[in-house]
């Protein structure tokens, strides 16, 4: 709830930790891990006033070899983000992690990979047609949901996890470039021939965009759900909901990029919900 009260004090200590290593003079302290769990989507009853993404989003706006800025997915690649905090030196490890009991989705050895990579595939060829990238626990949800549904309509797909935004961005110094994901790597999990990338976001669609620059395809085939400012006394569901990023919304957005009927991948009373005309819960599902 008070994460932005602590972004200055953050951001003094990963400059001055930077200007050491620039020196020469690594800083030797061990990397502090800063758990948010009051996000988005966990704190309906305080509104918009702690509803908000905007510390980890003005950290991906900071060296990424300092303030490296992760969503785990699961148990398994929270405990595996904070070994991998506590084996770095010098730097702020920004953990958006749930705090509502979630599904375990990744064994041992894929959430150490995903630490490792930066991102994943989760199902699917990263070849085919459309691509679900998701950012964050519960955006993985919806993005499963949708992969479903694409599965049942013979759409072929891949679903991304993308854990650590930072490392994909284009290096902006020698020191940043060496945290970013392995070159072959990165094209491999995000080829450019896909035709139509989906983003489902924690934070505003717009900063994962900017700081994933080398991941958009252009406004024709990438496109970010995210937050977008709504809130209210909702639980998670209704916080995705509000902020239209459903697996449902996801789905309707794929089919006007790829210029199919608003009706192709939705029945009659899932379109009319999307479209706020309908009843919500007939896309509001707990996947779990």
């Amino acid at each position: 709830a008070f994460a932005m009260k602590m972004l200055g004090a953050i951001r003094q200590a990963i400059i001055f930790s930077r200007h050491q290593k620039e020196a020469d003079d690594a800083a030797g302290w061990l990397s502090l891990p800063v758990i948010a769990t009051s996000h988005v989507c966990e704190n309906g009853k305080n509104e918009q006033s702690h509803q908000d993404p905007n510390l980890s989003e003005s950290l991906l706006s900071e060296m990424s070899d300092m303030a490296r800025v992760v969503f785990p997915a699961d148990a398994n690649s929270a405990m595996a983000v904070l070994k991998a905090c506590y084996g770095d030196l010098g730097a702020v490890w920004n953990i958006v992690a749930a705090k509502s009991k979630l599904p375990v989705l990744l064994n041992p050895e894929q959430a150490q990979q995903l630490v490792e990579q930066g991102a994943i595939c989760l199902r699917g060829n990263c070849n085919a047609e459309v691509q679900l990238v998701a950012i964050g626990a519960y955006q993985l949800q919806q993005a499963l949901l949708l992969s479903d549904r694409l599965t049942k309509m013979k759409q072929a797909h891949s679903v991304i996890y993308l854990l650590e935004p930072g490392r994909f961005r284009q290096a902006r110094d020698s020191w940043e470039q060496e945290v970013q994901a392995d070159e072959l790597l990165a094209y491999a999990l995000f080829p450019n021939t896909v035709q139509q990338r989906l983003f489902f976001c924690h934070g505003h669609g717009e900063a994962v965009l900017a700081c994933c620059r080398p991941l958009d395809l252009g406004p024709k085939k990438t496109s970010a759900l995210g937050y977008i400012n709504q809130g209210g006394t909702l639980d998670s569901e209704g916080m995705l909901f509000a902020n239209k990023c459903t697996w449902a919304h996801g789905a309707l957005r794929l089919a006007r990029q790829l210029g199919k009927a608003e009706d192709s991948w939705l029945s009659a009373d899932e379109l009319a919900a999307v479209l706020g005309q309908g009843d919500p819960y007939q896309i509001i599902k707990r996947p779990f």
